[in-house]
């Protein structure tokens, strides 16, 4: 049986093609139960990221703020992919105050301290 596809996107800053399988979705919500109601987040942060790190092992974390609300308000949402030749299918994604070490990949909006 073939996986179905949650979204596949393309992201024209990172020269990537994403894609998240809805098993794996389900599969992040019970790591991640926070992000339960994130899946159209998730999406945009993939296609339109605030901006995007690759570290050496060519895995991309892409960040997006302002879907948190309560206790996830003000944190990154951040998409990790890992690279599959140009597509790469979504590892996780969760909320997060860390910025990963890497190599700058894209930048639309620059980091901003939320007040």
């Amino acid at each position: 049986m073939a996986a179905i596809e949650a979204w596949r996107i393309e992201n024209p800053c990172t020269g990537t093609e994403s894609f998240l399988h809805e098993s794996n979705w389900y599969a992040h919500l019970t790591k991640h139960p926070e992000m339960d109601g994130h899946l159209d987040s998730a999406r945009d942060t993939a296609s339109d990221p605030d901006f995007a790190i690759v570290n050496d092992e060519g895995t991309i974390f892409k960040y997006r703020r302002g879907y948190g609300r309560g206790r996830t308000r003000g944190l990154w949402l951040v998409v990790v992919e890992k690279p599959l030749q140009r597509q790469h299918p979504v590892k996780t994604a969760y909320f997060t105050t860390r910025i990963r070490r890497g190599v700058l990949l894209c930048l639309r909006r620059a980091p901003q301290r939320e007040v």
